[in-house]
């Protein structure tokens, strides 16, 4: 049996988790207008289409060691739109962690932030490797999944 038949496709998939508050500033009028938080769940998938001189796509740890460095850059820290100018002024006026977007800070654009930072990170790694999607789960019943644009 050839284990990197050219046909051969492996999806690994790892899970992590961040807690983190966010306001829906741009254009937006309902209760998530006001500022609230999450304990956000994330999971990721890469996929390859052959395996590496161990036999691995990527060893679990160093996919691991992505996404606690992304979790940790979103781990407590006020999620914002840009333009929130007020509300900006005021957390760096007593020095709150704020991290910036330009747009609104959806499950759909932290999804699409977290995919973007781990592919090129990924890339950089194995440029073999794909991220097949970023799933967020910002409740219990609401979730979200950014997947690579190439496969749609």
């Amino acid at each position: 049996m050839n284990i990197n038949s050219p046909i051969s496709s492996y999806q690994l998939i790892v899970k992590f988790r961040f807690e983190a508050a966010h306001r829906l500033a741009k254009d937006y009028a309902g209760k998530c207008a006001n500022i609230h938080g999450h304990s956000f769940k994330g999971e990721l998938a890469v996929t390859a289409n052959q395996l590496d001189k161990m036999d691995m796509v990527i060893d679990y740890a160093d996919l691991k060691v992505l996404t606690k460095s992304i979790a940790n850059d979103l781990d407590h820290k006020l999620l914002l739109y840009e333009n929130d100018k007020e509300l900006i002024e005021f957390c760096r006026k007593f020095n709150l962690n704020i991290l910036l977007f330009d747009a609104n800070p959806t499950s759909e654009v932290i999804a699409r932030f977290i995919y973007n930072r781990l592919k090129s990170q990924i890339y950089t790694i194995s440029p073999t490797i794909e991220v097949d999607y970023v799933m967020i789960e910002e409740t219990c019943s609401s979730r979200c999944m950014y997947s690579n644009p190439s496969k749609l």
